[in-house]
């Protein structure tokens, strides 16, 4: 199996469905995580639990410097969540292939210290599909 090396990753954002991808600067960090909800369908009698795999989900949450500066990237998220609008977002771990989704914004703050940089927290949720890129 061969690893990859983190600092490799990006993350690009677009507002329109087709769009050109800008790379968001600043970023750190990156979670991205899927979910598959569990409907219990167990019945009197049953010694186990039994599950169905139902609706599926996707969130993501970056972390980084904030760069005030970046108005196509960071400043394209911050807008989106002011706005209440979808943007399209990618998550390449290699720098070209990974994942793309419609995302709400559902998070953006900044964090700031007398001893540290100025840091950015954002967090989205997916609206539709997950497209494999």
């Amino acid at each position: 199996m061969t690893a990859l090396a983190g600092r490799k990753s990006l993350v690009k954002v677009c507002t329109t469905s087709g769009g050109s991808f800008v790379n968001v600067k600043g970023i750190k960090q990156i979670t991205f995580s899927r979910d598959g909800a569990l409907i219990d369908v167990s019945e009197f009698g049953d010694d186990w639990k039994r599950s169905l795999r139902g609706i599926l989900d996707a969130t993501f949450d970056l972390q980084g410097n904030y760069e005030p500066s970046d108005t196509t990237g960071q400043g394209v998220l911050e807008t989106a969540f002011m706005a209440g609008t979808d943007v399209f977002i990618q998550y390449l771990p290699d720098g070209t292939a990974g994942w793309q989704m419609q995302a709400t914004i559902t998070k953006f703050s900044a964090d700031s210290g007398v001893d540290k940089e100025v840091s950015l927290q954002v967090s989205g949720n997916q609206t539709g599909g997950i497209t494999i890129i």
